[in-house]
């Protein structure tokens, strides 16, 4: 029987499976509230088998977002389209998770299919369409000319930062998630101030790793304090920045440590790179296992997930992410694009290795296979 499809519990939470979809962002929102489709898109993912559903970053700061159609927490009137979220994906069978972050100097972009971020050639919002100031740890740039200049953060200005984590991991706790994730990689706030390659500043929050860790730790401590301890934490981080002068795996696993010791329950490994141009990122390889490993090592009380967005056999193949959760090396796997090409994935998935512990809910099972006990449709009444 395979192990991808072996239950999962994470302090109060257990997941149906080890599949979850990764937090991916589709930028419906309109002043930080998710748009109708959204309840329907993660609680279609859920119907399908994913036994978490991630939703895409919710901003904690209006300047936080990645785009202007970003979802929030950063005011209440956002709740109510968050719970509509977390009631359609426990509906649909699921576990809701939200991740909540800030997106620093890659902030104020366009949407990624008008150009934006995280693309090589992507750029910024300009003034007419509505620009916002961007902030970091440094006042340097992630790509050149085509991105803003962020302001230095100081003292004041982070102090708020902090304080709006622990805010709308409040409010995602009245929203109904049962799991919260702090998005500290991607080149992001947080990740920025982890990384010498942005983070440039000789003050409590830079210079030596002690000092630029100091941000995620206190953004941490903050969160933990408030969101309910048997509600499970994650940290999505960077495994490496895969570039000169950046973040190695022997970093990753003191991320790892600090993360644990302030309350976190999950690792999300990250292997995107992101904190850079020009960064050296083996896109072909199913580069994140050995980063699991040795975190694993490191950290072993630490569930660990990763993302399937690696080698192609690996998005496509599910005998080789059962192996993955089978070797003990990782517990939960996130999929992206394959959810969003087929929500009935992991249904397919079990199928495809003969596994029947999930199955299509019966109300679409007897569609497909003309089997149904209903008395109703068996004496011929039309659809």
């Amino acid at each position: 029987m395979s192990k991808l499809f072996d239950q999962l519990t994470l302090k109060s939470s257990t997941l149906a499976n080890r599949i979850g979809m990764s937090p991916m962002s589709i930028y419906a929102a309109q002043n930080g509230v998710p748009g109708t489709i959204e309840p329907i898109h993660y609680g279609a993912r859920a119907v399908g088998g994913a036994g978490l559903v991630f939703t895409g970053t919710a901003a904690v700061a209006p300047e936080g977002r990645i785009t202007p159609n970003d979802p929030g927490l950063w005011c209440d009137p956002q709740i109510s389209g968050h719970r509509a979220i977390t009631d359609a994906v426990r509906e649909g069978g699921g576990v809701p998770g939200v991740q909540i972050g800030h997106a620093g100097r890659k902030a104020s972009t366009t949407v990624p299919w008008r150009g934006g971020l995280p693309k090589a050639d992507g750029r910024s919002l300009t003034a007419a369409e509505g620009a916002w100031q961007t902030v970091g740890p440094t006042a340097l740039t992630y790509g050149g000319d085509k991105t803003h200049t962020p302001k230095e953060l100081d003292d004041v200005g982070i102090a708020g930062i902090v304080e709006a984590f622990g805010d709308a991991a409040r409010r995602a706790d009245t929203a109904g998630y049962d799991i919260l994730e702090i998005h500290g990689a991607h080149g992001y706030l947080i990740h920025s101030f982890l990384s010498p390659i942005a983070n440039q500043r000789q003050d409590r929050w830079g210079g030596e790793f002690d000092r630029r860790i100091s941000f995620a730790r206190e953004v941490i401590r903050t969160v933990r304090s408030v969101w309910p301890i048997e509600k499970p934490l994650s940290l999505r981080m960077p495994v490496e920045d895969f570039h000169e002068g950046g973040l190695t795996l022997e970093d990753a696993t003191k991320i790892a440590k600090m993360a644990r010791a302030e309350g976190v329950d999950i690792v999300d490994l990250m292997s995107f790179g992101g904190i850079a141009h020009g960064a050296d990122v083996p896109w072909d390889q199913p580069f994140t296992r050995h980063h699991a490993q040795a975190i694993r090592a490191a950290v072993p009380d630490l569930a660990i997930a990763i993302s399937a967005q690696t080698a192609p056999d690996f998005k496509t193949n599910p005998a080789l992410l059962d192996g993955l959760v089978a070797s003990g090396d990782v517990d939960l796997i996130l999929l992206g694009r394959q959810l969003l090409a087929d929500p009935h994935w992991p249904v397919n998935a079990a199928a495809a290795l003969g596994d029947s512990r999930l199955q299509l809910p019966p109300r679409y099972e007897h569609w497909l296979t003309g089997r149904s006990g209903d008395q109703e449709l068996a004496s011929g009444v039309a659809a």
